[in-house]
């Protein structure tokens, strides 16, 4: 309670066990990490916790003009807990929350006591409200449901089993209030004189603190007594006939705070100014610091404690709270929240051999996209969480499609949210279980997170959903919306503020004109802004504006949108792109702004709060693509990257590229990536470039400057392959695979194409080949000699033999004894000319340990032992072995 000026207050969790209290024990004291850091000036009073694990925290004023609030911490019993606390409500003119406990009865209903703290004892009016968390999505309703109007200073409050009804500590008057949550009636509830302050102490001395009902006996701390007592109660809450108030132990503190009790009966002790947390067995009073000393800063001011109610709580994650000392520890010690959570056999420093700071990586922060950076930049509340991520809409419809297995994917800047998603989906769930009216219950949901990184955030990764053998899963973020080939999809676009009287003003200054034709589109995140925004202009007087809507067609003119009027109705179907300038809302990504300024007349971007880079130059991005594409024109080995196993079409793509190549006489090599970088393609030094079979959004590597060899796109390879002579860029560019296989008609047959992948050239006469004009590389301009290695250049090689047994229509023979190969011959894998393993025969080379040393002396052969390890002699001592 009030005893020195507490300057900041944070909130700790340790890791205990509760079956060693005997000191002195090596895991003692206990570990604890931090979940949660509040400003300067607070002061952390109680602690709940709520059927999720969340915590609810009360707060005391610094000043008696303070307005003071109810705080949540969520998910602290985490790996990597969310450090800043988010404010619930705030009381106004109301400068204390004290006590606060949930019902016994209704689950996420919470009792709560507040008021304006006294100065002096004396009766006086302190209102009592309800916090309900049921159906309102994790924002609570606040209800005042009655005043104690003779309380002097409540403090703790304890829920009475099986009962609409809590009892309230008084700290000055020395009993308990007992309060009925559904009539709001107030009544006495218990008074003793181990209640009481100390006879002859100051006026504003403490006696009960903390309460705590536990099978059958009210526990209680008095403060200035130092000693923990409990009585035996009814099932009203009240003293039971003839029973006796009971000293469970007088603890060696100077103050006795707030506690909690153990399933098994073990209690654990706020000592608030002793800066320690002490367990005591019950039966005996036997008692022991587990954590902190007085002259430590690891539990400065603990005011209370409760455990964790989390899935990996279980009875060993306590929960206290934490004050900080005065001013003047403060100043003598800045530093001590960084170090003071170390326990002793941590190290603070990187011991001698440690590998030096200069030879440690660099931390690389993944890339985020602009539309979504806002969840990364801010914390949510519990409301706009609900919000943002369509908690409602998905729990509908998870129940309306039967799932009971659902995999969440997020991409990487979404995980922190990952756990209160869990929690928030599943609680909407239960409200709509709770709902039914059909008398059964319904078998709850298994949720799972797919936290494993993928290729790309765009694609659903069927791969890591099939690992936890889910039904459906639920992608959260911007999503190419290419079509899957298992599992069914729910996609949460994720919503986003929007500025639109901005966005408005944009729009007319790019197109004063009223009557030009524009197409009003947004990224995925913001296009629930759309429909408000193109009525609107259509109100303002734009005759000839057009809207969009989403829809699953990544092959479409505009990828994955349908024309509408701003009304809703769909547009003509002889509309023509070429007419219609397009305003976009938010920076595209990349891919789609190439395939955009393609298709359209023009493109204007209209940078949200959270996108403010400058769109960049379409030339200047189609000349780099120009350029990557020119020198796989020369390539004689192509490398196929497969980044997505999800998209339904991805096996024939594969399928169709492999035949282009082969068409071309190059040589291909499938390979299965995961997260792409440039030391992974750098293992492949044999393959001159690479095509990448993924979504239209993920083939295209942007930033591919670092990579040893050029990344390119599907499209861009079926413009490499064409002959210098019939190559032609008309501006047209696509990114993904969607488009592979609608040319496949005009490649060669199988047949063909197989002969020519296993290194036969068929239907082409020899002198054609020989008299074929010299190729060069359009870049450089030097001579290419090793273009197309599929197609063989010596074919005189060929037996007369073999010819011969053709022409009799006989297989020719084959032997297994070894011939010598010509010069000119490339290296063969079953029977396959194989430019991979001509390139390791030939390029790659191999020196053994010692290759560091220029000369070594030569030692002659010697012959060694021989014959059956036995019966010989060791070592001078002539030990037969």
């Amino acid at each position: 309670m009030i005893h020195v000026p507490k300057l900041f207050a944070a909130v700790f969790a340790a890791i205990a066990t509760t079956q060693a209290l005997k000191p002195p024990e090596p895991h003692l004291p206990l570990p604890n990490n931090l979940v949660a850091q509040f400003p300067n000036l607070s002061w952390i009073e109680n602690i709940a916790v709520r059927h999720n694990g969340d915590l609810l925290l009360t707060q005391l004023p610094v000043s008696i003009t303070t307005n003071v609030s109810l705080y949540t911490v969520l998910n602290p019993s985490s790996i990597s807990p969310t450090l800043t606390p988010i404010q619930i409500h705030t009381f106004n003119d109301t400068n204390s929350l004290f006590g606060i406990a949930e019902s016994a009865t209704t689950p996420d209903l919470f009792v709560l006591v507040g008021g304006n703290l006294p100065t002096s004892p004396s009766p006086r009016t302190y209102p009592v409200w309800t916090v309900d968390f049921r159906g309102h999505n994790h924002l609570p309703k606040i209800t005042e449901i009655t005043k104690l109007t003779s309380a002097e200073l409540p403090n703790g409050v304890a829920a009475i089993p099986h009962r609409d009804a809590v009892l309230v500590a008084d700290s000055w008057a020395g009993l308990t209030w007992h309060v009925n949550i559904k009539t709001g009636n107030v009544s006495l509830g218990i008074q003793v004189p181990e209640m009481a302050p100390p006879s002859g102490s100051p006026a504003t001395t403490v006696g009960i603190n903390g309460v705590k009902i536990h099978k059958g006996y009210l526990y209680w701390t008095n403060s200035g007594l130092v000693t923990l007592y409990r009585v035996r109660i009814d099932a009203e809450g009240r003293q039971a006939q003839g029973s006796k108030v009971e000293t469970v132990a007088k603890l060696d503190a100077a103050f006795l705070d707030d506690f909690a009790i153990g399933e098994d009966g073990i209690i654990w002790v706020a000592t608030n100014v002793n800066n320690t947390l002490i367990a005591v067995r019950p039966d005996t009073g036997e008692n022991v610091v587990v954590e902190g000393a007085v002259a430590e800063m690891t539990l400065a001011g603990d005011t209370a404690a409760a455990f964790g109610r989390g899935k990996d709580d279980g009875c060993t994650r306590r929960h206290w709270g934490r004050g900080v000392q005065n001013f003047l520890l403060q100043a003598m010690n800045p530093t001590f929240e960084e170090s003071s959570h170390l326990t002793d056999n941590e190290l603070s420093a990187a011991p001698a051999l440690s590998t030096p700071a200069d030879h440690l990586f660099e931390h690389i922060e993944p890339e985020v996209p602009d539309a979504e950076t806002e969840l990364q930049a801010q914390k949510l509340s519990d409301a706009e969480l609900c919000d943002v991520y369509e908690i409602a809409r998905t729990a509908r419809e998870i129940r309306d499609g039967g799932k009971k297995r659902v995999g969440l994917q997020f991409p990487d800047h979404m995980l922190r949210d990952a756990p209160r998603v869990v929690g928030a989906l599943s609680a909407e769930l239960v409200a709509l279980s709770a709902g039914t009216t059909d008398g059964k219950g319904i078998a709850p949901e298994r949720i799972y997170i797919l936290a494993d990184t993928s290729y790309s955030a765009c694609c659903v990764d069927e791969i890591a959903a099939e690992h936890a053998n889910v039904d459906v899963v639920v992608h959260y973020g911007r999503s190419c919306l290419s079509p899957t080939s298992r599992l069914p999809v729910i996609y949460v676009f994720t919503q986003h503020k929007l500025d639109r009287d901005s966005t408005l003003a944009a729009f007319e200054k790019e197109f004063p004109d009223k009557d030009s034709k524009v197409v009003l589109m947004a990224d995925v995140t913001y296009q629930d802004h759309v429909p408000a925004l193109a009525k609107e202009l259509e109100a303002r007087g734009y005759v000839a504006m057009l809207s969009t809507e989403i829809v699953h067609d990544p092959m479409g003119k505009i990828p994955n949108r349908k024309i509408v009027s701003p009304t809703g109705e769909p547009s003509c179907p002889d509309f023509d792109h070429k007419e219609y300038s397009i305003f976009h809302i938010s920076n595209p990504p990349t891919a789609l702004f190439l395939a955009l300024t393609s298709r359209v007349k023009s493109l204007h971007i209209h940078a949200t709060s959270t996108s403010s880079q400058e769109p960049p130059s379409t030339q200047r991005l189609l000349g780099r693509r120009y350029a990557r594409l020119l020198s796989l024109a020369s390539a004689g080995v192509i490398g196929i990257l497969v980044n997505t196993l999800s998209v339904s079409n991805y096996l024939a793509s594969i399928d169709s590229i492999r035949k282009q190549i082969a068409a071309a006489g190059k040589k291909s090599y499938t390979v299965v990536v995961g997260k792409l970088n440039p030391a992974k393609l750098a293992n492949f030094a044999e393959v001159d470039g690479w095509v990448v079979v993924g979504c239209w959004e993920s083939s295209l590597v942007e930033d591919d400057a670092g990579f040893y060899r050029p990344v390119i796109t599907p499209f861009e390879l079926e413009v490499a392959l064409a002959g210098d002579d019939t190559r032609t860029w008309t501006g047209e560019w696509w990114g993904g695979i969607e488009g592979v296989l609608k040319e496949e008609g005009d490649a060669p047959d199988q047949k063909q194409d197989q002969s020519r992948e296993d290194g036969i050239e068929v239907g082409e006469d020899d002198s054609e080949e020989e008299s074929a004009p010299p190729e060069f590389d359009l870049r450089t301009g030097r001579l290419i000699s090793h273009s197309r290695p599929m197609r063989r250049v010596e074919k005189k090689a060929k037996a007369p033999s073999e010819g011969a047994g053709a022409a009799n229509g006989t297989e020719p023979s084959t032997s297994s004894a070894l011939a010598l190969r010509a010069k000119a011959e490339l290296a063969t894998v079953n029977g396959v000319v194989s430019p991979g393993a001509e390139f390791l025969r030939s390029q790659r080379t191999w020196q053994g340990l010692g290759s560091d040393y220029t000369a070594e002396e030569s030692t002659a052969i010697e012959e060694g032992r021989s014959g059956v390890a036995r019966g010989y002699t060791v070592g001078e001592d002539a030990e037969k072995r």
